[in-house]
């Protein structure tokens, strides 16, 4: 199965169900799209003034964004009291990958997103029981979800 790294907090966000869109500056591969990929959170520390920073932006009517609810705010407040609900370094999820659009699609009027930006949709998350340990790359890679049966919740 190919995978994605993802920075804290967004891949815990698609696995709790709370974003439905990734950006990237790049289409992926057309023999990926309709399927599903693994979400992995990278290694880099998530510091608490980004989570916050993110917490007041959903708060406000900020065009364009790709987080569907203000109920990612009390997950996030949990995020902050304690920073292990973010796990690194890990596959956490898998989600099925739909048809990417121009990332200027996804708003209404005026917008911060570049028109060469790419947004995947990703719908269906379902959570590993236990996040996979593994060091992301770059790109979409070759996760082996061999060693890890039966994980899916």
């Amino acid at each position: 199965m190919k995978a994605i790294t993802l920075n804290q907090p967004w891949a815990s966000l698609i696995a709790e169900g709370f974003q439905s869109y990734e950006v990237r500056r790049w289409c992926p591969p057309r023999y990926k799209i309709l399927q599903r990929i693994g979400i992995h959170a990278g290694g880099k520390h998530v510091e608490t003034d980004q989570i916050v920073d993110l917490m007041n932006r959903l708060s406000g009517d900020f065009p364009g964004r790709s987080i569907t609810s203000k109920d990612a705010i009390p997950f996030l407040e949990s995020c902050l009291e304690d920073t292990r609900r973010l796990p690194r370094s890990a596959v956490i999820c898998t989600a099925f990958l739909g048809r990417p659009r121009l990332a200027k699609g996804l708003c209404e009027g005026s917008s911060p997103i570049s028109p060469r930006l790419w947004a995947w949709p990703l719908s269906d998350a379902q959570t590993l029981r236990v996040p996979a340990r593994i060091a992301g790359q770059p790109d979409l890679w070759e996760w082996d979800q061999s060693h890890e049966p039966d994980q899916l919740l």
